[in-house]
C-alpha cells in the first residue's frame, strides 16, 4: 500500500522509488515485521505505476498462496501439524 500512496501523492519519478522502499522498510521496523523482499514489492509497485489493484492481485493473492501451500503440504501430505501456534 505504501507504493500506491507514494504514486498517488508524488507520481512515479525515480526518487519516489527510494521513498517508497524506505517508507515500507521503516514501517516494517516499527511494527517488527521486517522482511526485505517486501521492500522490493514497493519498488516494483512504483516501477510499474501500480494502482489499488496491485495491492489485491499480486500482493494479497501471492501472500495467500505462500501461506496456504505449506499448510496444505504439511497437514495433508506429511501429516504433521503445522502451524502449532499462530501467534
Amino acid at each position: 500500500m505504501v507504493c500506491v500512496v507514494c504514486i498517488a501523492l508524488f507520481g512515479s519519478q525515480p526518487w519516489v522509488m527510494a521513498l517508497a522502499v524506505a517508507t515500507a522498510l521503516k514501517l516494517m521496523q516499527l511494527t517488527r515485521t521486517l522482511h526485505q523482499p517486501r521492500g522490493a514489492v514497493a519498488l516494483v509497485g512504483v516501477m510499474s505505476h501500480a494502482d489499488w489493484h496491485f495491492v489485491l492481485t499480486p500482493v494479497l493473492l501471492g501472500s495467500l498462496v505462500m501461506v496456504v501451500c505449506p499448510i496444505a503440504f504439511n497437514n495433508l501430505i506429511s501429516r504433521k501439524p503445522y502451524p502449532k501456534h499462530w501467534f
